[in-house]
């Protein structure tokens, strides 16, 4: 009987800690380039997501293969008591629609608005990257995982 509630357990656990690699898939949309699309979740979440477009990197180092990466920029707010506490990503999906990496910001301000060039655009700064750091670096000098 214990072994059948500790079985239980981890399933229950590794269900709600999962994300699904795929979830981002439905933002990618060329004619939704730059533009905001919003959704508030059943908990009152609310998602600000914009698709920026694709960027070319190399997979490893500097002589590897090109990919294609499909890059979202995401506000989201949650509700916790009385304030509302935000959270911002950089979410980078392979041409299959898998979920590859994501960084997590302090500000949404910190996040790029655009692609331009194969670059990342920071305000007035395009900035370009061979490949997915695992430490990735903004223009402001802030550096997230």
């Amino acid at each position: 009987m214990k072994l059948f509630i500790l079985l239980l357990f981890f399933t229950v656990s590794a269900y709600s800690f999962c994300q699904d690699e795929y979830e981002f898939k439905k933002y990618i949309n060329d004619k939704l380039v730059g533009l905001k699309q919003i959704e508030i979740d059943q908990d009152s979440t609310i998602f600000e997501t914009t698709y920026l477009g694709q960027l070319e990197m190399k997979e490893g180092g500097f002589h590897s293969k090109s990919i294609a990466y499909n890059v979202l920029s995401q506000f989201y707010s949650v509700q916790a008591a009385i304030k509302r506490h935000g959270h911002s990503r950089l979410i980078f999906i392979d041409e299959d629609g898998k979920t590859v990496r994501i960084y997590t910001f302090n500000m949404p301000d910190e996040l790029p608005t655009a692609i331009k060039h194969n670059g990342l655009t920071f305000g007035e700064i395009n900035t370009q990257y061979l490949s997915l750091p695992d430490l990735f670096c903004v223009p402001n000098g802030e550096c997230y995982e």
